[in-house]
């Protein structure tokens, strides 16, 4: 059966109606010089027309609640699969969202923990136990021939007061005697309490001898004890000395002690997305503050999630304590939890040998794409571009689709070479899953391991969006009119560059850099030249320099405190003749804020453009200035689009 993706008469952006046939199941490279319309091929043309088609296969209703995605300038493509973009041009914006959440490990971890983790008092510590009435029951009749037993409901726990009303309440609902502060006592006359002090009473439910046949009484003294006790009930045993020894139960998570309820733990309850298990003063930030001058919460220590959620623990561990660890020692901990648990046919049980797997390998996808020194609790706006591909490209590895079609923009780009083989690793395990991964790619070492190449050019801007050849690596390197292929049969050799002479004395030194993985870091970057940072993944080079050098160097210059603009603590020094004066970062971040932002406004042409403009006679004659050429500014903008150059009109229940 022949399987392609096949596009005729592709004409977006720069694309000169492309006609392209992409073979389906396959590790496909797209690639070509800068321009050439290579993102625009995969991403607007590919992803957009499989993400739309597939939009259109949900009912109107859902539909109405997603994106509305615009048909590609194209006059046909077919063969496509359910497609999923994996690019580099945002991390996740939202302040709240971590690796574990954006990978799902979070999601799995709140399960497990809500299912069979063990709740403490958040007052004392003590560990919490529910058990029903008839397990109370079980454990009744499991006391012994002959014990005397007395089924106490706990009324009042040391509260000040003669307690009247309580006494009489009791001997209204038909109770003859009550333990005040560890005495027997009778409800007729109410007995005399010292009302400055404090006094606990318990009903007293019945007192039994323990034997067979007990087990329907039993039964209707423990849902009594229950109701009474609003939830909770002592049993007091006779010893063998002549004293009581109390043992209080639950038919919820309390704690007699401290006469704290716990509610019933749900997974969202340990969810800092959630207002049930969100610090209720960060409101599951972990930080508080204006922007710039923010600190760390006092009430939940960073950990985003209000004290309940902190006190469930499975293996002595909370999900704060997971979320803490590196996604490698994570993965040693849950398989050592996973290997050590037993098929003993409970719930419980079950639930383990279910999610614990999940968690294993979706942890074995993180440190398969190279991130294994990232914290499960890293925020996912400190994460690098190409950390942020590979975490959501383990997310797909770990979801198991079949028939998918994976668009990846450039995945190798920041990458060392040391880890580049093992993204394209995990890439052909995507393929071998039964789905078409497609590359954005620049990358020869990838490129080589490609299956299929589409080469596109042969220059950028005008001079590119053409077919210049497509087919197996061997083809790609045959073809004389490829640059590509001349790069990968070796055929174009790099030209020698002269380096300038580096002085060690006129460079900006910093020391003690601590920030994310940062150890008491100093190096000195020398200035006037062409300075590269590299490092395998995660050797620190982005907290290094977006984290560390530049913020820090920014706010020296602008005459500012570092605290004070909430840069990470470090010293800096640099030479008074450095020359230096601003400090400009160009990232992977995107350029536009606003839907109206193109290149000539971003880098102000349109400025001049338009005070041309305002100058002719005609402008002059009209009264027009500078503000009548903007579509920024009402003067000058579209009334109809507001500057946009479009209408949207919802029409979501067409097809």
């Amino acid at each position: 059966m022949d399987r392609m993706i096949r596009v005729r008469g592709a004409r977006v952006h720069n694309l000169r109606g492309l006609d392209v046939d992409i073979p389906r199941d396959q590790l496909v490279a797209i690639t070509g010089v800068s321009g050439s319309g290579k993102s625009t091929l995969a991403l607007e043309v590919i992803f957009a027309e499989g993400q739309r088609r597939f939009l259109q296969g949900l009912t109107p209703g859902q539909r109405s609640r997603l994106d509305r995605w615009e048909r590609s300038e194209v006059d046909l493509v077919e063969g496509l699969p359910a497609a999923v973009c994996i690019d580099q041009r945002s991390g996740s914006t939202a302040a709240r969202s971590t690796l574990a959440t954006m990978t799902e490990i979070h999601s799995h971890l709140r399960l497990l923990f809500a299912r069979v983790g063990q709740v403490h008092c958040t007052g004392c510590g003590r560990r919490l136990e529910s058990r029903s009435p008839q397990a109370i029951v079980d454990v009744l009749q499991g006391l012994g021939e002959k014990r005397r037993v007395m089924l106490l409901a706990p009324v009042v726990s040391r509260r000040r007061g003669r307690q009247l009303e309580v006494f009489e309440q009791l001997a209204t609902e038909g109770f003859v005697r009550a333990r005040v502060d560890g005495e027997l006592v009778e409800l007729s006359p109410p007995p005399e309490l010292d009302s400055h002090l404090d006094h606990s009473v318990d009903a007293v439910i019945d007192r039994v001898v323990i034997r067979d046949g007990l087990g329907p009484r039993l039964q209707d003294s423990v849902e009594l004890a229950l109701r009474v006790g609003s939830g909770r009930l002592i049993v007091s045993c006779e010893m063998p000395d002549g004293g009581w020894d109390d043992t209080l139960y639950s038919s919820r998570l309390a704690c007699g002690e401290c006469e704290w309820s716990a509610p019933p733990i749900e997974p969202r309850t340990l969810s800092f997305n959630s207002p049930e298990g969100a610090c209720e003063t960060c409101r599951g930030l972990g930080r508080v503050g204006e922007p710039g001058e923010e600190s760390e919460c006092s009430d939940c220590n960073g950990t985003r999630l209000r004290g309940l959620a902190q006190q469930v623990t499975f293996h002595d561990d909370s999900i704060v304590d997971i979320c803490r660890l590196s996604v490698e020692e994570a993965h040693t901990r849950l398989s050592g939890w996973l290997e050590s648990s037993e098929d003993d046919g409970t719930p419980e049980s079950a639930v383990i040998r279910k999610v614990l797997p999940h968690l294993v390998s979706r942890l074995g996808f993180l440190e398969r794409v190279g991130l294994n020194y990232l914290t499960l609790d890293r925020s996912t706006r400190t994460l690098s571009g190409g950390e942020f591909q590979r975490s959501r490209l383990a997310g797909a590895l770990g979801s198991g689709l079949i028939g998918v079609g994976y668009v990846l923009d450039e995945p190798t780009i920041g990458l060392h070479a040391t880890d580049s083989q093992k993204l394209v690793s995990c890439l052909e395990d995507l393929r071998d899953q039964g789905n078409s991964v497609l590359l954005v790619e620049h990358d020869l070492a990838v490129l080589r391991q490609a299956d299929w190449i589409v080469d596109l050019g042969p220059g950028g801007g005008r001079r590119g969006g053409r077919l210049v050849v497509s087919g197996p690596p061997e083809d790609v390197m045959a073809c004389s009119e490829s640059v590509t292929g001349a790069h990968l049969a070796g055929r174009m050799a790099e030209r020698p560059r002269q380096r300038r002479e580096v002085d060690p004395g006129h460079a900006v030194t910093l020391r003690r850099a601590n920030l994310n993985n940062l150890k008491d870091l100093e190096v000195a970057v020398p200035l006037g030249v062409l300075c590269a940072v590299t490092g395998v993944s995660g050797s620190g080079k982005t907290s290094l320099v977006s984290g560390t050098l530049v913020p820090l160097l920014s706010a020296e210059l602008s005459g500012r405190k570092c605290e004070d603009v909430g840069t990470p603590a470090a010293e800096l020094d640099w030479p008074e003749d450095s020359g230096l004066d601003r400090v400009v970062l160009v990232d992977q971040s995107s350029l536009g804020r606003s839907p109206r932002s193109t290149p000539a406004t971003y880098t102000k042409i349109w400025d001049e453009i338009r005070k041309v403009f305002a100058q002719t006679r005609m402008a002059r004659a009209k009264g027009f200035d500078s503000r009548r050429f903007s579509f920024n500014t009402d003067p000058g903008r579209c009334e109809e689009c507001s500057g946009r150059g479009h209408v949207t009109v919802e029409m979501q229940f067409l097809p």
